[in-house]
């Protein structure tokens, strides 16, 4: 008879409906007794929801290399390639067999596995992440349909932003490519912080470009959500800087002002001499 809540940010990055929406919870909620599973999320600065501190429990899922171990229980597997195979794998253990896995759930655990690993393009992508990816195609669902086109398929209006970004990205002379999106840039293409990031696959495959971040203002928690990619330089160390973490080619950070946008590129730019990577 246990209630569940998914409290957070409903996640847009990857398709607008892919996933159910979030549920909003007032205060209430949290005044009783509660386990909370927190998924994904390296270190408690990006928890989405400070309430999780009054659990009477928590556990920590989390495939991320760093972090802080502010779980009750922390099970983190660095080797995973997406917090979703991590939790494939615990639903396969002699455990948790028993219960069959919905055709639903596995199409969001396929989901997340596609997502987190640029479907299958990104160095985290390993010989076991492909095989639970190969067991999870099996269910009933429709790959094109139900998770490939929902993901990618985009409205005319989104040209618009890739426009903005391909017209006022910047380049270091290290090889730091940047773009910078206002509350009211987002605002004018319809889209919101967490959103903004989507089009780092712009920068992927450009030789002159080492590394390359977004940085998109979020006016709700009053700072800006940075977002690092890399094919070789370490960035992970660099967001821990900047109120951040992840992996060590792509992690995320949070910013306070412009003034720590330019201190967090510039860092960015001596990883990059320090690696001496061409």
């Amino acid at each position: 008879d246990k209630k569940i809540y998914v409290p957070g940010y409903s996640y847009t990055e990857v398709g607008r409906n892919l996933f159910p929406k979030n549920d909003v919870l007032k205060d209430e909620v949290f005044d009783q007794r509660f386990l909370a599973i927190i998924l994904d999320t390296s270190n408690h600065r990006r928890i989405s929801d400070e309430r999780y501190k009054k659990a009477a429990y928590i556990i920590k899922i989390d495939h991320h290399p760093d972090g802080d171990a502010y779980g009750d229980i922390n099970l983190v597997m660095p080797e995973a390639g997406a917090a979703a195979e991590l939790l494939y794998t615990l639903f396969r253990t002699k455990a948790f067999r028993k219960y069959p896995i919905p055709d639903e759930v596995a199409r969001y655990l396929y989901v997340g596995i596609v997502g987190d690993t640029g479907r299958f393009q990104y160095s985290a992508a390993t010989a076991h992440t492909l095989k639970c990816a190969a067991e999870l195609y099996q269910y009933d669902f429709d790959p094109q349909k139900d998770v490939y086109y929902p993901i990618y398929n985009k409205p005319l209006s989104d040209f618009e932003a890739v426009r903005t970004v391909m017209n006022n990205f910047r380049l270091s002379e290290d090889g730091v490519a940047y773009y910078i999106l206002t509350q009211k840039e987002l605002e004018r293409l319809k889209i919101d912080a967490d959103e903004g990031k989507a089009y780092l696959y712009l920068f992927n495959y450009c030789d002159e470009i080492l590394v390359w971040c977004s940085f998109c203002e979020d006016k709700r928690r009053g700072d800006w959500r940075g977002s690092l990619r890399s094919r070789d330089v370490t960035v992970n160390e660099v967001a821990s800087h900047f109120r951040g973490g992840g992996h060590r080619l792509a992690a995320g950070c949070r910013p306070k002002n412009r003034q720590e946008i330019k201190q967090c590129v510039a860092e960015l730019g001596q990883e990059i001499k320090k690696m001496g990577v061409k």
